[in-house]
């Protein structure tokens, strides 16, 4: 799977486009991101075990608990607190 450098400038070119688009500042948008991240994650999990495994010589527990596991509980944490770390801030001004 090899990219070119034109290939990577483009592709970053077209998520830079998307992002100017604002669709991102939706935290319901971003909360259903994170959930299609994580269902990647567990329905790949065995591909990225033996990735792994292949690669950095990794059992499948260890893969699991060192590599994917973390990254299921952080995308968990941050699906619960998005919506309370979104919310605009009362800053008082001093007058």
């Amino acid at each position: 799977m090899g990219y070119t450098q034109e290939a990577v400038h483009g592709i970053v070119e077209k998520q830079r486009r998307f992002f100017r688009t604002g669709t991102t500042l939706d935290v319901s948008w971003r909360i259903g991101q994170l959930k299609k991240l994580k269902q990647a994650v567990l329905d790949h999990q065995q591909e990225l075990e033996e990735a792994l495994q292949e690669d950095l010589g990794k059992s499948p527990v260890e893969a699991y608990l060192c590599d994917l596991g973390p990254v299921i509980v952080e995308v968990n944490e941050i699906i619960r607190g998005l919506k309370r770390w979104a919310r605009p801030e009362k800053h008082f001004s001093g007058l």
